[in-house]
C-alpha cells in the first residue's frame, strides 16, 4: 500500500506501506517511480512519492490515472532504475489491470511450454517472466495494488520484522466454547528502498 508510517500513539502505530517508501515524485532524493507518459491525456504528472521525511514515512498522494498503458519499455525503464541504485529486480507485482497490459506484452516475446508426450496441449496467455537486460523478474498478480500501479522488486531487501511477539490472551467464554485473542505487532522492513521501483498512475 501507499499508506504513511506512525508512530502513535493517536489511532496506534502504523507501518509504511512499500508503495511509500520507494521515492519519487515529489522527493527530495532522486526517486524509483515511472509515471505514465505525460504525452497522454490525463497523464498521472500531481502524484507524490516522498518517502522517509522528518522520521516517519510520508504516504503517497495519488495524481490522476493516466490514459497511457504500460509498456514494456517502462517496466525496463523501472527495472534500471533499481539495479542502477544497487538492486537486483527480480519480481514484479502488478494489480490485475497492469497484469492484463503484461499479458499482452509481444516484443521481444517468445512462448515456450514443456509439455510431456501425454500431456495436454495448454493455451497459454499469460506472461510470467520478463526479461530484460536488468534482470529477470518473475510476474505475480496481487489484489492490494491500486489498479493503475505496479511494483518491481528486490525482494531480499524487504522483510517483515517483528515489533511484539505473537501472544494469546483469554478472552469471555463463549457458550461451550473458549475465545482467545491472538495479539501481535509487524511491520515493513525496507533495507534499500530504492533497490526497488515503482510504475504508478497507468491506464486501467
Amino acid at each position: 500500500g501507499g499508506q504513511g508510517s506512525s508512530a502513535g500513539p493517536t489511532g496506534g502505530r502504523a507501518t509504511g506501506g512499500v508503495l511509500a517508501w520507494i521515492w519519487g515524485q515529489g522527493a527530495t532524493i532522486a526517486g524509483n517511480t515511472v509515471l505514465a507518459s505525460a504525452a497522454g491525456t490525463g497523464a498521472n504528472t500531481t502524484g507524490t512519492t516522498p518517502s522517509y521525511a522528518s522520521a516517519v514515512v510520508t504516504g503517497v498522494s495519488d495524481g490522476t490515472t493516466g490514459t497511457v498503458a504500460m509498456t514494456i519499455a517502462d517496466i525496463t525503464t523501472a527495472m534500471q532504475l533499481a539495479w542502477t541504485d544497487g538492486g537486483e529486480p527480480d519480481v514484479i507485482i502488478a494489480s490485475a489491470a497492469q497484469k492484463n497490459y503484461i499479458d499482452t506484452f509481444a516484443s521481444l516475446a517468445t512462448r515456450m511450454v514443456d509439455i510431456g508426450a501425454t500431456d495436454k496441449l495448454p493455451i497459454s496467455q499469460s506472461a510470467n517472466v520478463i526479461v530484460t537486460s536488468y534482470g529477470t523478474a518473475k510476474v505475480i498478480l496481487s489484489r492490494y495494488l491500486n489498479r493503475s500501479d505496479a511494483l518491481v522488486m528486490d525482494m531480499p531487501m524487504w522483510a517483515l520484522g517483528q515489533l511484539r511477539a505473537p501472544q494469546v490472551k483469554d478472552m469471555a467464554a463463549r457458550e461451550d466454547g473458549d475465545a482467545k485473542l491472538l495479539v501481535a505487532e509487524y511491520t515493513v522492513v525496507a533495507r534499500n528502498p530504492n533497490s526497488s521501483a515503482a510504475l504508478k498512475g497507468f491506464k486501467e
